[in-house]
């Protein structure tokens, strides 16, 4: 009866507190506190009730089924705890600290929108350059060695001469990065031709991981890609070939790429879902991001990777 007791008093309690959500002033100070607010509380409540319920479990005062149901409840109410792995929104107008991105290759600079961008001259073939069929052949090549295939030459070559003019430029930074991720980040675009990627990398190796691939002016044989790097060499894993966003518009755009630890990844823009694949090769936790610019003019804000986990 006892167990019972608590749990009707703290049930009182749960409903009480979700309902008005009311704040609780802590004492600091001879005149204000601090506030505590309704999610807090709410946690407590549960913590305590979990502590019943488990305590109900093992001396068997309770029905193993009213448990259930009722841990099943709570459940509904834990409040989804934010773990952010990386985030840099650049309003401190640099990307040498807080966090520190390593340039690798090329130049960036924080634009007059606030966000980290970068930009490579690059000019559409012309149509005697473009090939008017491409066979199954030419597209596996075009995989493997077209949109970021930068990344695959000798990362110990001598020095570039000064006057040589950039055709890629790489950026990343380093992080503590669960296998399972939620990454967000505002795209722009100002460009006509060339392409950019986002990715996830482990270890010191750029040619590892998944990237997220845009093309600028995209088209049938320019689509949008979801990349995975295995030896060194890309494979796509999903790519959209119909309806490719065209976001050469110099408009932000909110792009969101999930990955579950099952595997199951998911890319987003606008809100609106591009891509759905599954991919395990990734077993280990990531240890960076890096953006590359393979030619084009391209922003990127607000980048944060996190995952959501009810505690």
């Amino acid at each position: 009866m006892v167990i019972f007791s608590r749990l009707f008093i703290l049930i009182i309690a749960f409903c009480f507190v979700f309902n008005n959500g009311f704040p609780a002033l802590a004492e600091d100070g001879e005149k204000y506190g601090n506030w505590q607010s309704s999610d807090d509380r709410l946690d407590k409540l549960i913590n305590e009730l979990d502590l019943i319920i488990d305590e109900g479990t093992k001396s068997r005062a309770a029905h193993p089924g009213f448990l259930q149901d009722l841990n099943s409840i709570i459940d509904r109410y834990r409040v989804p705890k934010k773990l952010v792995f990386f985030s840099d929104n650049f309003a401190d107008n640099n990307f040498t600290e807080n966090p520190t991105w390593n340039v690798k290759k090329g130049s960036f600079r924080i634009n007059r929108y606030g966000s980290l961008y970068s930009a490579i001259a690059a000019s559409k073939p012309s149509p005697a350059e473009e090939t008017e069929a491409e066979s199954d052949t030419d597209r596996n090549l075009r995989i493997l060695f077209g949109v970021i295939n930068e990344l695959a030459k000798d990362k110990n070559a001598d020095q570039e001469p000064e006057n040589e003019i950039d055709t890629q430029a790489i950026i990343s930074s380093e992080a503590a990065i669960a296998n399972s991720f939620i990454l967000d980040f505002s795209f722009r675009s100002n460009s006509e031709w060339g392409s950019t990627s986002i990715g996830l990398v482990q270890g010191d190796d750029p040619q590892s991981g998944y990237h997220l691939v845009y093309q600028a002016s995209p088209a049938e044989n320019r689509p949008m890609q979801l990349i995975k790097y295995r030896n060194g060499k890309p494979y796509v894993i999903e790519e959209i070939f119909d309806n490719s966003p065209d976001l050469d518009d110099d408009i932000e755009h909110k792009i969101r790429f999930i990955r579950k630890a099952n595997g199951k990844m998911v890319v987003k823009v606008d809100n609106i879902e591009l891509m759905r694949a599954t991919d395990l090769s990734y077993q280990d936790d990531f240890t960076g991001v890096m953006i590359v610019n393979n030619g084009g003019s391209y922003s990127y804000d607000n980048i944060e990777i996190f995952i959501k986990k009810r505690l």
